[in-house]
This record gives C-alpha cells, sequence and structure tokens, in this order.
C-alpha cells in the first residue's frame, strides 16, 4: 500500500556532455505531481518543459542532479509550497527516483517501460470505465528511449494490450511511427505539417507499392528504412508532368509539394491498413466485440487524427480514449499510472479536463510592463463586444490553466470566425505556416453530429471528420481540402467562458463552430505566459486580445520594437555550455561521435577517460556512419549545429 501524500513523476534525465551539445536520451520533458487521498488519484498539476523553457520540445538534458533539483523544487512545486523532500514518492528517473518499483516488469513480455508508461497514459484516463470494461490498447510511437531500458535491441519497443475488468494483459506489437518518423528527418518537416500536405492536395499516384514491413525495435531499423526509402526514392524520381501513374496533378503546389503528397498518401493509406489488421488480430484472439469495449490509443501517432477515426469508424467502438498529451509530452502521467496501477491495483482516478498546465493571473502587472501598448482593459465585456471583436478579426484567447498536450484546446488559442476564409489566411500568416495548412474547429458538443457526418464527441483534436455537404460552403476556414476537419468539440462543464461566447456565436450567425489555433509562433512552443501573448499580439498587429476574462485593446503598434518571441527562462541549459567541455572530453572525441557514443547503448561501458576506449568509441562510430547514413543523417545534423 502506498501513503496518502504527494507523488511526483519525471519524464527527463541527467547527463552533462549532452547538456552541453543540446540533447537528451529523451524528449518532449515533462513532470506530473499527484496527490493520493486514501482510494482516490487526483493529478494536480502537469508540467512540459517546453512551456517554460521555449526550446520545443524540450530535448536537452540537465548538466547535473542538483540542476533538476533545484530546477524542479524552484519552478514547479514552490507553486505548492512543497519541494522533494515533500513527496511520498518520485519515479522516472534513476537518479532522483525513491524506489524502483515503478519500472520493474515482469520479464516474460520483455516490453520497454517507455512503451508501457504511453499506453497507461490513456488507458487508465477513467478508472470507472477501466475497471468494468473491456479495452483494446495501443501504443504506437517512433521509438524508445534508453534512460531505463539499456538494451532495447531485445525488447519490444511498442505495445498493445487487452485489459477485462483492470486486468491488463500486455503484448508486443509493431509501430508505423517509425516511419513517420523516418520521413519527418528525411524532409525535415514536422510529421504533421507532412500529413496535413496529404490531404492537401488532390495528386496521387496509381503505383501499388507491398506493405511496408513490421517494425518492431531497432533490430528492423534497416530493412524499413531501405523499404520507405524506396517509395521515396520511385516517387521523387518520377515525371510527374508526363508519367501516366501520377493522377490529379495540383497546380496550387510546387512540384516539389505534389511529389511530398503523394508519398505522405501511400505513408497514410499503409498505416492504416497495417493498424487495422492489428485491431482485427487482436479481436479475434481474445475474441472481443467492438461494439461492447473501448479503443485506447497513446503514442505520437495518436496523434493522426485520420487514422484514430478510420479504427472507430470501421470497428463502432464503443469509446475512445486518448488524453491530448498522448506524445512523449505526456509520459510523465503514464509512468505514475502504471506505477499507482502496480502498487495499488485498483484506485480511483479521472483524467477530468485538458487543463492541467501554469495558471497565471498577473495582468494588472503585465500591463504595467506594458502600459504604452495598452488602449483599454475591459472587465467582464458585454457579449455583443465579443461578436464585434470576432467579426472583425481574430483574436487572442487566454483564459485560465494552460492545456496539456501539443494542441492548443481553447485556453491558448487564437480564435475566429468559420465562415469567413479570410480567418484561415490570417492564422497562417501570424504563425508563418504554408497557406494551405488547416486550422481547426472548436464545435458545440451537442450539433457536432448535425455538422460532421459519422461523429462523435472529440474533445481533445484527435479525430478528423467529414463536414456534411449542406454545411461545406458555411465553415470553409476550418476544412481541409478534402472536406475533413480536425475537430474539437466543446460542452459548458469543460470550458464555460469559451463555452458562453460560442453560444453567442451560433445565435448570431447560425453556425456553432468557430476557427482555432494554437497561439504560438512558427518554431515556439504554445505561450504560457500573459506576457508572451502580448508580446505576439504587438508582433502580429493583433489589436484585441481576451485574457481570463477580461478585453485588451492594444495600440501604437509600430513604436513596439521586438520583433521575436520572449526569452523565456532556458538559462539553466545554457549555463554549462562548453564550460567543462575540455574536463568531460579530455581527448576530444568528435561531436558527431559523442552524440554516437551518448545513444547507443553498446558503446555505454566505454569511458571518456581512457585513451583505450576513446579509440574503440571512435572506432565504433566510422563503422556506424559508414554503414548507416540515412539513419544517422538528423543526428549529424544536430551536432554540427551546436
Amino acid at each position: 500500500m502506498l501513503n496518502d501524500g504527494y507523488y511526483l513523476s519525471i519524464y527527463s534525465d541527467i547527463d552533462p556532455i549532452l547538456n552541453m551539445l543540446n540533447f537528451s536520451l529523451r524528449h518532449d520533458h515533462n513532470i506530473a505531481l499527484f496527490k493520493k487521498e486514501k482510494e482516490k488519484i487526483n493529478l494536480v498539476h502537469h508540467w512540459e518543459l517546453e512551456r517554460i523553457t521555449g526550446i520545443k520540445h524540450h530535448n536537452i538534458s540537465f548538466f547535473s542532479k542538483e540542476d533538476l533539483i533545484d530546477f524542479i523544487n524552484e519552478k514547479l512545486l514552490s507553486t505548492y509550497n512543497l519541494t522533494l523532500e515533500d513527496m511520498e514518492s518520485t519515479i522516472g528517473i534513476p537518479e532522483l527516483s525513491t524506489n524502483d518499483k515503478y519500472y520493474l516488469i515482469n520479464e516474460e513480455n520483455n516490453i520497454s517501460y517507455h512503451s508501457i508508461s504511453h499506453l497507461f497514459t490513456s488507458l487508465i484516463m477513467d478508472s470507472e470505465i477501466f475497471n468494468n470494461s473491456t479495452i483494446i490498447g495501443l501504443a504506437v510511437d517512433g521509438g524508445s528511449d534508453s534512460v531505463i531500458d539499456k538494451d532495447l535491441y531485445n525488447k519490444h519497443n511498442f505495445c498493445g494490450c487487452v485489459s477485462r475488468n483492470g486486468k491488463v494483459e500486455l503484448f508486443g506489437i509493431p509501430s508505423m511511427g517509425m516511419y513517420w518518423t523516418y520521413v519527418s528527418e528525411y524532409f525535415e518537416k514536422p510529421e504533421g505539417t507532412l500529413m496535413a500536405l496529404a490531404y492537401a492536395t488532390t495528386t496521387d499516384s496509381s503505383i501499388s507499392f507491398e506493405l511496408l514491413p513490421n517494425y518492431y525495435g531497432p533490430h528492423d531499423r534497416n530493412k524499413c528504412d531501405r523499404a520507405i526509402k524506396s517509395i521515396i526514392d520511385k516517387i521523387m524520381n518520377e515525371d510527374f508532368m508526363n508519367d501516366k501513374s501520377i493522377i490529379n496533378y495540383d497546380n496550387r503546389f510546387t512540384l516539389q509539394e505534389n511529389k511530398i503528397s503523394v508519398i505522405m498518401k501511400i505513408l497514410q493509406k499503409q498505416s492504416i491498413i497495417k493498424i487495422t489488421k492489428l485491431v482485427e488480430s487482436i479481436i479475434k484472439k481474445y475474441e472481443i466485440n467492438p461494439r461492447n469495449a473501448y479503443l485506447s490509443l497513446s503514442g505520437g501517432y495518436a496523434l493522426n487524427c485520420p487514422t484514430n477515426s478510420a479504427l472507430m469508424n470501421h470497428f463502432n467502438f464503443k469509446g475512445f480514449l486518448s488524453c491530448p498529451c498522448v506524445n512523449d509530452g505526456g509520459l510523465a502521467i503514464g509512468m505514475a499510472m502504471y506505477y499507482f496501477y502496480k502498487e495499488l491495483g485498483s484506485f480511483n482516478y479521472k483524467f477530468e479536463t485538458a487543463y492541467y498546465g501554469d495558471e497565471y493571473n498577473n495582468l494588472s502587472d503585465v500591463c504595467l510592463q506594458y502600459e504604452k501598448y495598452i488602449g483599454s482593459v475591459t472587465e467582464q465585456p458585454d457579449i455583443k463586444t465579443f461578436i464585434n471583436d470576432i467579426t472583425a478579426a481574430p483574436i487572442i484567447w487566454f483564459d485560465g490553466r494552460a492545456e496539456v498536450g501539443p494542441r492548443a484546446l481553447g485556453h491558448r488559442s487564437i480564435i475566429g470566425l468559420a465562415n469567413k476564409k479570410s480567418t484561415k489566411d490570417l492564422l497562417n500568416t501570424y504563425k508563418k505556416r504554408e497557406w494551405w495548412r488547416p486550422v481547426a474547429p472548436i464545435v458545440l458538443e451537442e450539433y457536432i453530429y448535425d455538422w460532421f457526418d459519422n461523429s462523435f464527441p472529440s474533445k481533445y483534436m484527435l479525430n478528423n471528420f467529414v463536414a456534411n455537404k449542406k454545411n461545406r460552403e458555411l465553415i470553409s476556414a476550418v476544412l481541409h481540402f478534402d472536406n475533413t476537419a480536425r475537430v474539437q468539440t466543446l460542452n459548458e462543464n469543460e470550458n464555460p467562458l469559451l463555452f458562453k461566447y460560442l453560444e453567442e456565436v451560433y445565435r448570431c450567425f447560425n453556425i456553432p463552430i468557430i476557427c482555432n489555433t494554437s497561439l504560438n509562433d512558427k518554431g515556439e512552443p504554445i505561450i504560457d505566459k500573459i506576457e508572451e501573448a502580448i508580446n505576439f499580439a504587438l508582433r502580429k498587429r493583433i489589436k484585441v486580445l481576451y485574457v481570463n476574462g477580461n478585453r485588451l485593446e492594444l495600440k501604437n503598434f509600430k513604436k513596439y520594437r521586438n520583433n521575436k518571441p520572449l526569452c523565456r527562462e532556458n538559462s539553466l541549459f545554457k549555463k554549462y555550455k562548453f564550460k567543462h567541455y575540455a574536463y568531460l572530453n579530455p581527448f576530444n572525441v568528435s561531436k558527431v561521435n559523442l552524440l554516437l557514443y551518448k545513444t547507443n547503448s553498446n558503446l555505454s561501458h566505454l569511458s571518456l577517460n581512457n585513451i583505450d576506449d576513446v579509440n574503440r568509441i571512435n572506432k565504433v562510430c566510422k563503422i556506424i556512419i559508414e554503414n548507416s547514413r540515412d539513419q544517422i543523417k538528423l543526428l549529424i545534423r544536430k551536432a554540427n549545429e551546436h
């Protein structure tokens, strides 16, 4: 049994060399605070470090244990007048963990801790459902980290489960996530951008490709790399203007964009086919009626909305379980859920809302700081003013605690009218995004069925639905070119303030939908603080902000000299840059080889302080580079950048 009190889960790592190289064995570092009171577990706060540091996908190690302790105590736990000493248990990172029970796994399953943690992020979102239902759970991403699992070559890197009434049976599964990671690295574009491009063009190919090989872990990497590279090479070398296999060429896009779009269409189709076959095999083996079962998805691939909706529509599952931070940015939650499951068996828990992030109520102080740019501040503005504001132009919406996960869900958003195409164009201009990038709709939940076919409540923007034909022209700003939309549904309990205003939009325009995109600039994490939001608005010349229910109108845009996002609290991750480099790397191993050494568990027993070991490191790294150039292209670029 566990004592009542506070528990902290940490998804991060400590390594002085990686700190100086601006690298880490983990990315999207995050920390979660829980409180246990008898049988009840509450998530108190979830911190995604990128919001604090401004380093998108925060992937820089802490230099030392002491630095991490100070960061947690001073930047995080001080919010609750707590320190690490007040925790009943701390898990997730060996240097600070108070026990090792959280990762001791039944060896017969031989599954990576990273993947199990992903699985439990969404598996136990509601203990009532978990304890009384059948759930098929899948954790699908690009791969596991080696902070806990030192030997990933001999483990399943991805896992699934069948959970019946709180009893979980784990098993290894293949993942398509690695292929998406590969194309992202190859084209140097985020997976989300590539996915959007797949659906943006009309261009397609009639060429038939064999299904890509199953990827279970690093031992499959070479054959899987070759397979996806063969598709890329085939399409990129096609003469699109003359080849009859290329159909519906889209002249709105560049030749390069058309080719990438075709590649992404192929990958998306194959991804859906392969994961559908996987679910079919689980249903058959475990004799499950999907209409009486829930589907739970976790891992970065669970951000692929078309796949999620395809599975729900194909199998007609009873319900969909997936939290907003399904990527690595939510792993601290999954690690904790797995720990509580192992230690308690049964407990009461519910992931109540997306809004477990930071809260700022310092508007008065920030207004003093930006006094010469504040035209007016209105408390509790009337509904008519809001309608006039959003009709004139998109506005910034900043409310309460930040949402967790990579998508804005109505607390750190830029919103606008869905019936104006100019809204989408302006939002993409503000964020320096490609003209074809879609923005998402927020829909009053009770009207979702009237506006989107085969739809269901989707409060964390993790599903794509097709707009009804009769309504498409009314909401052109939120539709992809194939008339689908990545929908967030909203009800009064989840977000009462925005719900009230959205109801007024419906009354005025007979459209229960607004445009929504995340409040951040290109390459910047979602904005966390009020001053960051005002800085963004001044740079983009956005006149009106709604902040915690107050209306701010800005002025003097031409006098504002800052032309970039505000610096966040990332000095800790620059503090040691090369300061101790010679001491830690006395034989001057190259930056590329250092990264290969630190990210290859087979070299971890060798020391940088021993010349014989260093010679062996350099020799092995040379072999890796010569034989695996495609795999380490991104790693080499990362080293050269720093």
